[in-house]
């Protein structure tokens, strides 16, 4: 096996606020200047060094659209963390945030740390509809790990990714994330050299460790 750990982590949100293009720009470094809406879920997956320890990403992308939204409830399930992205330029695209945290309170891990990404911050302020305040203050009530990027410069990308890769290694060190088996639950087997998939404890906020070590999806 090539790697230490794997990890799956979802990006969800509304149509058009730029997952797709985020994601785009974490594997490869360029900005999709013509945008293609996902059909369903999609994803891909980056093998990256995290204190010597080499630790690959299953990322989901998945479809805004609302015709989609049983087919991506399927994919929460073993998630590692969760990523909901609006766009700061399109207030409604905020506004249903919780609706997305709520689907994944029901579908997903309990517990799984979830990231609230801010998307679009190079667009003109005089676009902007969603105050980094507001943002701000809202993953604060819910527990969440708040980033704003920007997928066409890349600002902010790499780090967002990369931090939540070293959240979840640092989690899984401490035991308090647990190896999911190979049998019903478990994540999806993909090519190449056996997986070890990895769950998700209880816990939301960065840094905070868990007394005792719990799965989660059994």
């Amino acid at each position: 096996m090539d790697y230490d750990y794997l990890f799956k982590l979802v990006l969800t949100g509304c149509s058009s606020v730029g997952k797709t293009s985020l994601l785009h720009r974490f594997m490869d470094d360029e900005f999709l200047t013509v945008g293609i809406p996902t059909i369903g879920v999609d994803f891909r997956i980056k093998q990256v060094n995290i204190d010597g320890q080499q630790v690959k990403l299953q990322i989901w992308d998945s479809a805004g659209q609302e015709r989609f939204q049983a087919l991506t409830r399927q994919y929460y399930r073993n998630a590692s963390a969760l990523c909901v992205v609006y766009d700061v330029t399109d207030y409604t695209s905020f506004e249903r945030v919780a609706d997305w945290l709520a689907e994944f309170e029901l579908y997903g891990c309990t517990g799984a740390p979830k990231y609230l990404v801010g998307n679009k911050n190079d667009l003109p302020e005089a676009r902007r509809q969603v105050p980094r305040q507001q943002a701000e203050e809202f993953a604060n009530r819910r527990g969440l790990i708040f980033f704003e990027t920007s997928a066409r410069t890349g600002e902010h990308v790499q780090d967002m990714f990369l931090g939540i890769a070293e959240v979840l290694l640092g989690m899984a060190k401490r035991q308090e994330l647990l190896p999911l088996n190979r049998g019903a639950g478990a994540a999806p087997k993909l090519p190449g050299p056996a997986t070890r998939p990895v769950g998700v404890p209880s816990t939301v906020r960065l840094g905070q460790k868990i007394q005792g070590a719990l799965s989660c999806c059994q």
